[in-house]
């Protein structure tokens, strides 16, 4: 039937190819477009892929043959745990503690990791911890010091190249008397025998004894004598670990490290204005103390470099504001900034680098552990969270830099 215009109606021809199914060479483009769009999305997600494990192994390489250990809030009731990072590998968590973990220590050579674990709370509202150790990568908690109720074991050290580990106890239910101060113990690891009290800190009322550090071959043993209410920093004790016979005294000043051949010692004090602290360095048994830190700077955090040239450490304004990082050579003093966005750095454990803790948006989001070059370049972050940390050689070799402590040191020498 004619149309309209005088032309065959073809609404019966578009009906009738509406109708038909679509033809072979139809159906080919459409699924050769979802295979390409599919291969594509799949080349796409290993680039990604690829570039995230490339970005990883760059950012762990800067642990191969070290073993990094941090604490991170973990689990839904964010409960600190520690975490590692072994040669280079992923982070995996060391700790499933149900109190969460507080100080820790590791010993290379050993191969383990120390922590206080928390137990409970004291009647007081204060945490009761134990000690255990945990031979790294897979063995289980032991205890290592327990103390009844109402009793902590703080703040454990080792020595670097001796099976030697040292902690303090408090007694909480004596808060407001000597007996608060329980002592510092000596424990030579590897043998049955219990931790041993050094008798020469006998509870002095107002005072605390606390473990600073021990000297690589662990000989000597650097304890605070701190006063508990008080702003001052109390005294440095340089003893013996064996008889803890107290061979220095370092009056209003604590000793932060030892380097790491165990001939000198970096020593924190506050300047006579009270602004500020400052570091100073000194021979282990020499009473020169000489002045690390410029004017207009105020140091913390302190960290010798595996030859004991220089340090690095957190540098303040007078008025407490943050200078970043500084890297100081001990002997002349001079001093160039590292980064101006970070805080507790230390120095790799073969020179290379320095690790540190940023701390993003001010402060308002998980710090990060980052690592950077001796001149502050090619910075990397390492991982997230792990404001205390520790970097040790995962497999020690002999120190490039080996223990030279003195075998001995004259007795009544005071440094002031």
């Amino acid at each position: 039937m004619p149309g309209e215009n005088g032309m065959k109606s073809t609404s019966a021809n578009r009906s009738g190819a509406a109708g038909r199914s679509p033809s072979r060479w139809t159906i080919f483009a459409v699924v050769a477009s979802v295979i390409a769009v599919l291969f594509v999305s799949r080349a796409a997600a290993a680039a990604s892929a690829e570039t995230r494990r490339a970005h990883e192994t760059r950012k762990n390489a800067r642990l191969e043959g070290k073993i990094l250990i941090f604490q991170k809030e973990t689990g839904a009731e964010g409960k600190s745990q520690l975490w590692a990072i072994i040669d280079g590998g992923k982070p995996v968590v060391l700790t499933h503690e149900k109190g969460g973990v507080g100080a820790f220590a590791y010993h290379p050579a050993l191969k383990t990791v120390f922590y206080q674990r928390r137990i409970a709370e004291s009647d007081e509202g204060f945490e009761i911890t134990h000690l255990v150790s945990k031979k790294l990568p897979d063995g289980q908690p032991e205890t290592v010091a327990a103390e009844r109720e109402n009793r902590s074991v703080l703040n454990p050290i080792v020595a670097r190249d001796a099976p030697l580990l040292a902690f303090n106890t408090v007694d909480f239910s004596a808060l407001d008397s000597p007996a608060y101060d329980v002592g510092v113990f000596v424990k030579k690891l590897g043998e049955k025998t219990p931790p041993a009290r050094l008798e020469t800190f006998s509870p002095i009322e107002g005072f605390i004894h606390i473990p600073l550090c021990v000297s690589p071959k662990g000989k000597y043993l650097a304890v605070q004598r701190a006063p508990l209410n008080e702003p001052e920093m109390g005294d440095s004790l340089v003893v013996e670990s064996g008889s803890g016979k107290i061979l220095h005294v370092l009056k209003d000043a604590r000793i932060q490290e030892c380097t790491p051949d165990g001939r000198k010692i970096l020593v924190s004090t506050l300047r006579k204005n009270g602004m500020g602290a400052v570091l100073q360095y000194a021979s282990l048994g020499s009473p020169r103390r000489t002045n690390v830190t410029a004017e207009g700077f105020s140091d913390e955090f302190p960290s010798w470099a595996p030859d004991g040239r220089n340090i690095v450490c957190h540098s303040r304004s007078p008025e407490g504001g943050s200078l970043g990082i500084w890297n100081i050579s001990v002997e002349t003093g001079d001093r160039f900034l590292l980064t101006d966005d970070g805080i507790n750095p230390r120095w790799s454990p073969s020179g290379e680098g320095v690790f540190y803790v940023r701390l993003p948006d001010g402060g308002r989001r998980s710090p990060e552990i980052w690592w950077m070059g001796t001149d502050g370049k090619d910075a990397a972050k390492i991982t997230e969270g792990g404001e205390s940390y520790i970097v040790e050689p995962w497999a020690p070799a002999p120190h490039p830099h080996p223990s030279r402590e003195p075998a001995s040191i004259k007795t009544g020498l005071f440094i002031r």
